[in-house]
């Protein structure tokens, strides 16, 4: 709401945080819910393509990015921070980089709206970063039982997926929320497109394609075999006849916050 707007706005430096996890874990998902609460915008910005070795050149972007953001209060989503405040992300003989994240400093204490940090190398950060921000976010990644609740609430309540699945895919297949995610779009835009009902086989595909190039571990080489050999039987039944949506809705643990 604009009241909340306002408070925001009221602080004197505005409010500065650091959201940290892995990537696909929900960092730009609560920048968004943060931004739906307050209504406001989010202007996200790739901190590694602003920074250039041209100090003007790097000052006129900031400058334009800013004055973006204060024209309608929006809240600044600045990806990849450890492109700028990482331990390693420059020497100390670089004076054009140190005058840069100086220039960024400045700028984010005079933004007086919400300014959120993300990066997903947390142990990369400097201690720089961490000392100016008001909160730091943990975004853990899903565990087992969180991977599962996951896929559970994402699928249609009409897809040919039984619990078992679910324990399935949850088990042998560590990936990430906002990954879960795409393979679940992707399974249920191939099955739309062939005209049944969304079951195991696309949602296989769709993992198979999210792994296309990562380094696979035992358990998923073994998991994608068990499927292909045939150990997999279509279900007769929908996954709402054995668990509706509405019986049992899968909960989630807010992400830790801290003050620095």
């Amino acid at each position: 709401s604009k009241g909340a707007s306002k408070r925001v706005e009221g602080r004197p430096h505005g409010l500065k945080l650091l959201f940290a996890g892995e990537r696909g874990t929900g960092k730009k998902m609560a920048s968004r819910i943060l931004a739906a609460e307050l209504d406001l915008a989010v202007f996200s910005i790739d901190l590694a393509s602003v920074l250039s070795q041209d100090s003007v050149e790097t000052e006129h972007r900031l400058e334009r990015i800013f004055a973006t953001a204060a024209g309608s209060s929006a809240i600044l989503y600045l990806n990849d921070a450890e492109a700028w405040f990482g331990k390693r992300s420059h020497s100390s003989d670089d004076g054009w980089a140190g005058m840069a994240v100086s220039q960024l400093l400045r700028r984010v204490e005079a933004y007086r709206g919400v300014v959120v940090f993300a990066t997903a190398l947390m142990s990369e950060i400097d201690d720089e970063l961490i000392g100016r921000v008001d909160y730091l976010v943990d975004f853990p990644f899903p565990d087992e039982a969180a991977r599962r609740s996951i896929w559970r609430l994402l699928l249609p309540a009409d897809a040919r997926v039984r619990d078992r699945d679910l324990d399935f895919l949850a088990a042998s297949f560590q990936l990430p929320g906002g990954a879960i995610r795409d393979c679940a779009a992707a399974a249920a835009a191939a099955a739309a497109q062939a005209g049944v009902a969304l079951d195991m086989r696309h949602l296989m595909r769709a993992v198979e394609q999210a792994y296309s190039g990562r380094i696979q571990g035992a358990r998923t080489r073994e998991a994608f075999e068990r499927f292909h050999g045939g150990a997999w039987v279509p279900p007769e039944e929908p996954l709402a006849a054995a668990a509706p949506v509405g019986e049992s809705a899968p909960t989630f643990a807010r992400p830790r916050a801290r003050p620095i």
